[in-house]
């Protein structure tokens, strides 16, 4: 069985069948500026990214592409720059849960202020320090 691609709607419950690539290129053409690109099959797996459907898409559109869904270790995220013509990656979970055990949340402010706040303060390097020396080392374009 051919593997085959449906674009999702309302948070990935409802299923449109448009070829993702053929509904990147539409967006590109009507003057869309960047596409992020999530495989709702990887989303929160944490098993990698869907390197097939990302490297569709970005094999045929121009315009920047943020791959969305799957990153569970440093590799994944490698594997998915190396493999796809993407402009970076939307990663969560790899960067906080660490990060959020470590500190008590005491306030309960509005956005993620004192979750940066504190990650400021840590004496350990975080995972996204820790990310991009990896990346780093292998030859990827980061800033540190």
């Amino acid at each position: 069985i051919k593997e085959k691609y449906y674009i999702s709607k309302s948070n990935g419950r409802d299923l449109v069948d448009i070829d993702p690539v053929i509904w990147a290129k539409k967006l590109e053409d009507n003057g869309i500026g960047e596409i992020i690109l999530t495989s709702v099959n990887s989303e929160g797996l944490q098993k990698g990214f869907d390197i097939t459907l990302t490297k569709k898409v970005s094999d045929k559109i121009k315009v920047p592409i943020i791959a969305h869904g799957g990153a569970g270790n440093f590799q994944h995220v490698f594997d998915v720059v190396k493999k796809t013509k993407i402009s970076g990656v939307s990663i969560s979970s790899l960067l906080h849960y660490d990060t959020y055990m470590t500190f008590p949340f005491k306030k309960k402010e509005i956005g993620n202020f004192y979750f940066l706040e504190n990650s400021k303060k840590r004496k350990s390097l975080s995972n996204l320090k820790k990310l991009k020396l990896f990346l780093k080392r292998r030859n990827v374009s980061v800033r540190l």
